[in-house]
C-alpha cells in the first residue's frame, strides 16, 4: 500500500519535484485558440459585429426603412455629401448626352436644370422620425440601393435581426 501512494505521488509531479497542474479542456482549447492568429482575428472581427448589431438603435446611423429615391444606386463616400455626388451624376450625365450631340458644352436649358438641382439640394427637407433633416446632406459610406435607403444601416439592422433570432433559436 506504501509503494501505491509512491507512485501516485511520482505521477503528480514532474521532472523538477514539482506538482502537475491540472488543465481543463475549456483551458486547453482556449491556449490552443490564442495560438492561433487568424483565428483570433476572426473571433474579433465576429465579436465587433454582433456588438454593433446589437447596439444599432442607439448608434447614431440612418434608420434602415428610410428611403429617398433621389439617393437611388449613390455610390460610397466618406468626403462627399449625397447631394454632391447627386449633382456629379446628373452634371455627368447631361455632359455625356450633350458630347452625344456632338456639343462640347450644355446648353441654356441643361444649365438651367443643374441650378434647379442645385437648389434642391440646399433646400429639400423631410421629417424622418419626427426631426425635420436636410436630405441631401446625408452622407453613405457604404453607397445605396435601389431604393435610396443606406446600405451600411441595412447591414447592421440585418446582423441585429441575425444575431436576436440565433439568440432565441438556441
Amino acid at each position: 500500500m506504501a509503494q501505491a501512494t509512491v507512485s501516485a505521488n511520482q505521477h503528480s509531479l514532474n521532472q523538477f519535484d514539482q506538482p502537475i497542474k491540472g488543465v481543463s479542456l475549456w483551458m486547453d482549447a482556449w491556449r490552443r485558440l490564442k495560438k492561433n492568429r487568424m483565428a483570433i482575428f476572426g473571433l474579433t472581427l465576429t465579436t465587433f459585429y454582433s456588438l454593433l448589431s446589437l447596439l444599432a438603435p442607439v448608434l447614431p446611423i440612418y434608420s434602415y426603412k428610410h428611403q429617398v429615391l433621389d439617393h437611388q444606386y449613390l455610390p460610397p463616400s466618406l468626403t462627399k455629401t449625397a447631394g454632391e455626388l447627386l449633382y456629379e451624376r446628373q452634371e455627368k450625365m447631361l455632359m455625356e448626352a450633350a458630347k452625344g450631340q456632338g456639343r462640347s458644352a450644355l446648353n441654356g436649358s441643361e444649365k438651367e436644370e443643374l441650378s434647379a438641382l442645385k437648389q434642391q439640394i440646399a433646400n429639400e427637407t423631410m421629417v424622418f422620425d419626427g426631426k425635420t433633416v436636410q436630405v441631401h446632406q446625408k452622407r453613405y459610406i457604404l453607397g445605396t440601393d435601389a431604393l435610396g435607403r443606406d446600405l451600411l444601416a441595412r447591414i447592421i439592422y440585418g446582423g441585429r435581426c441575425r444575431s436576436a433570432s440565433a439568440l432565441w433559436v438556441h
